[in-house]
C-alpha cells in the first residue's frame, strides 16, 4: 500500500530554505558550531518530535534546527490513548554534517481482543493461513496487513475481519457459540419420546441449570483473567482457561435442552 508522505519541497526551495538557515548560522559562529538542520519525513504528520529529551514540535513542520551533540531523533505517537504504541527513534550523528535527511516511520499496529479470550488469531492470505498469536494480542508489522484477519475457538463460530491500514487498528469482537451439531435423525427420536409432562419439566430445569453454570464459571474465568493480566502468574492461565471451556460446554448444554424443549413443545 502506498504510504501517505508530506510533498516534498522543490529543489530550489529546499535549497534556499537550508541556505538560509546555515546563512543565519553563519552570521552567529557560536549558533553556527551547536545547531544542525534535520530534514524530517514521516507516515504520521501529527508526531511529536524529540531531539533527545528537548521537544522540537509535530512531524509536519519537516524542517527541525537541533543542537548538534543530538544523538537521537524520537517521534512520540500523538494520541494518549494509544499507551502500547512504542515511539519510533533513529541514531543521528550531526557532529560532521550541517543538514542530515531522516525518514522516520511508526510500525502498523493491530489490538485485538474478543470474548471469551484465549483465541486463535490467523492472518488468511491467497498464499494460505498463519498463526499471529491468541488473544489478547498487540502485533506489529512493517506494513499494513493484507488479507483477512480470523479468530478461532473451538465451540465458538469462525469471526472474519478487516485487518485495516491506520497506524492503529484496534478490534474487540464478541464470538458467538457454535450450534449445536445434533444429527437430525437424534432430535427427531428425541421429540418422538413420551410427551409426558414431567420429560417438558426436566428438560427446562436442566437448561436452567446450564444457564446458571455458565455464567457461574464465566465469572471464575474473567476473575482468573484480571488476576493474570496485572501478576503475568503462568499458574492461572490454566486456571482462566479450564473455567473458560466448562462456561462454553455449560452455555452449549443450555442451548441444546431449550431447542429439544422448544421443538417438543411446538410438536405436542
Amino acid at each position: 500500500m502506498k504510504m501517505e508522505r508530506f510533498p516534498r519541497l522543490a529543489p530550489s526551495l529546499s535549497a534556499a530554505w537550508v541556505a538560509g538557515l546555515l546563512a543565519f548560522a553563519a552570521t552567529v559562529p557560536a549558533v553556527a558550531q551547536e545547531a544542525a538542520v534535520i530534514s524530517l519525513r514521516s507516515n504520521t504528520p501529527d508526531a511529536l518530535v524529540y531531539a533527545d529529551s528537548l521537544y522540537l514540535g509535530r512531524a509536519q513542520t519537516q524542517w527541525f534546527v537541533v543542537p548538534r551533540e543530538t544523538t537521537r531523533l524520537r517521534l512520540v505517537y500523538p494520541s494518549g490513548d494509544n499507551w502500547s504504541m512504542t515511539p519510533a527513534h533513529v541514531s543521528v550523528n550531526l557532529l560532521t554534517v550541517d543538514t542530515l535527511d531522516v525518514t522516520l516511520d511508526f510500525m502498523f499496529h493491530y489490538a485485538i481482543t474478543s470474548d471469551p479470550f484465549d483465541a486463535n488469531v490467523l492472518l488468511e492470505t491467497p498464499a494460505g493461513r498463519s498463526l499471529l498469536g491468541t488473544t489478547p494480542l498487540l502485533h506489529t508489522a512493517p506494513a499494513p496487513l493484507m488479507g483477512v484477519l480470523l479468530l478461532q475457538k473451538d465451540g465458538y463460530e469462525l469471526k472474519r475481519l478487516t485487518p485495516g491500514d491506520r497506524i492503529w487498528n484496534r478490534h474487540d469482537e464478541t464470538l458467538q457459540p457454535a450450534a449445536p451439531d445434533l444429527a437430525l435423525d437424534a432430535v427427531d427420536e428425541l421429540v418422538r419420546r413420551p410427551r409426558g409432562r414431567w420429560l417438558n419439566v426436566a428438560l427446562g430445569g436442566a437448561a436452567v441449570a446450564s444457564g446458571v453454570l455458565a455464567v457461574h464459571y464465566k465469572m471464575k474465568a474473567d476473575s482468573r483473567y484480571e488476576l493474570y493480566a496485572v501478576d503475568g502468574d503462568p499458574r492461572l492461565r490454566g486456571s482462566f482457561q479450564r473455567y473458560d471451556r466448562s462456561a462454553a460446554v455449560a452455555l452449549g448444554a443450555m442451548q441444546v435442552g431449550i431447542g429439544v424443549l422448544a421443538i417438543r413443545l411446538v410438536r405436542q
